[in-house]
């Protein structure tokens, strides 16, 4: 096996008071397989909790992909409270293989600084009752307004993650010694909110993607091998929670694949990164000296109006009709009689109201002319030379590509 030797000389995501997302990042390679991986700590610096929880994550899945990890501590003993191993210790990081091997497997729990494994709801329970025993001194209503964020939060991750090799999400939780701040992470190594929600949404990079998972009534809840097979529709999670950390001068940041979204007290940035998470990581941060308590009672009753109110201006600008052609068809679009039906169900009814038809072809390996003649010979008729302006192509193939041309060219003569 090919030998990988990694040695990070800080393992944080914050450098002087600054969060860089894009350098820490740029550690990361996903596409590693069958190596032998050795982590040398030795040199590292200036560490914290949550960017290693970010490493053993990383980990994880790199072990799950068919490498074989190996990690090394400093060889003298460390005093610095930002020591690796001191760290590593605390939120208990020697046992992440067998948290990964163990379905019931967890990390120590450690009170102040806990680092907790999420698989499922009963985990999501599990964790607020620890999360409790850290908040019971924190002012009661900004203990009610953060654990509803964490909520929402965890069980997003439950239901939208979807990691290939059921790695689980961690949470790592933190509250300093003053009780004046607090911060946590939650990560997952899963599909990523683009990938999530391009079942039903068309999105031009991740950023986008991000932006609209923070909208309301954006994704509902998935379930089971299919995510899509059956849905409640709740899809206000994030767009609530986000909103609440505002109205708490908090900080949120939403990282997912090559996006980053910040949700600040004052406003919203984004950035596209160079270097990508697999999967979604959110990052919160309060300082609870700040002094704002909420009815969060009222403030629930307040976004809950505002989001009705923004979807419903939503849903009278939608005019497209979006389709990810592996959704209905698999990565083989080769049935004929099931283009055709889609097309007389969806196509051709959108076509009349005058709709954008947008065809995404990400992850279709083939798709054969009678396939997309049979899929858009009807609309084409209708839409006549408007086609060119009206069907909208995006991740097609080459040779796809050359053959819708020659299917529209052939019906606008």
């Amino acid at each position: 096996m090919n030998e990988i030797k990694i040695t990070p000389t800080t393992i944080n995501f914050h450098k002087n008071n600054i969060l860089n997302f894009d350098t820490f990042l740029s550690h990361f390679n996903w596409k590693i397989q069958n190596s032998i991986i050795d982590f040398d700590f030795s040199k590292a610096t200036e560490n914290n909790h949550q960017g290693i929880t970010l490493y053993i994550l990383y980990m994880m899945y790199l072990e799950k992909n068919g490498n074989h990890i190996k990690i090394r501590f400093p060889e003298k003993k460390e005093t610095s409270k930002f020591s690796i191993t001191k760290i590593w210790k605390e939120i208990g990081g020697d046992r992440w293989r067998d948290v990964l091997t163990d379905p019931k497997g967890n990390f120590r729990f450690q009170k102040t600084k806990p680092l907790i494994t999420i698989r499922n709801y009963d985990d999501v329970h599990k964790a607020r009752v620890r999360v409790d025993d850290v908040m019971q001194d924190i002012n009661i209503e900004y203990e009610k307004s953060l654990k509803y964020i964490l909520a929402e939060l965890l069980y997003n991750t439950v239901e939208h993650s979807f990691s290939e090799y059921n790695i689980p999400s961690l949470l790592q939780f933190n509250l300093s010694s003053n009780k004046r701040e607090l911060s946590f992470i939650i990560a997952d190594t899963g599909i990523g909110i683009k990938k999530h929600l391009s079942k039903v949404h068309s999105f031009a990079d991740d950023v986008e993607a991000i932006q609209k998972a923070i909208k309301p009534k954006v994704s509902g809840t998935f379930y089971d091998s299919n995510p899509y097979k059956a849905k409640n529709n709740a899809g206000v999670g994030l767009f609530i929670s986000s909103n609440i950390a505002r109205r708490l001068y908090a900080n949120m940041y939403i990282v997912s694949g090559n996006g980053l979204v910040h949700i600040s007290p004052t406003d919203i940035t984004q950035k596209r990164l160079e270097n990508a998470w697999k999967g979604t990581f959110i990052y919160l941060t309060v300082n609870l000296g700040k002094g704002t308590i909420l009815d969060l009672d009222q403030v629930m009753s307040e976004l809950r109006i505002e989001a009705n109110k923004e979807y419903e201006s939503t849903q009278e600008k939608a005019n497209e009709h979006y389709l990810l052609l592996t959704n209905f068809f698999g990565k083989m679009c080769e049935d004929k009689g099931a283009a055709i039906s889609y097309r007389d169900n969806h196509l051709v009814p959108a076509c009349k109201e005058n709709k954008d038809i947008i065809l995404d072809f990400d992850g279709v390996i083939q798709a054969p002319h009678s396939f997309l003649n049979g899929l858009l010979s009807s609309v084409i008729d209708e839409y006549g030379l408007k086609s060119y302006k009206k069907i909208k192509i995006r991740n097609a193939s080459t040779n796809i590509r050359e053959a819708l041309d020659f299917i529209l060219d052939d019906h606008t003569r």
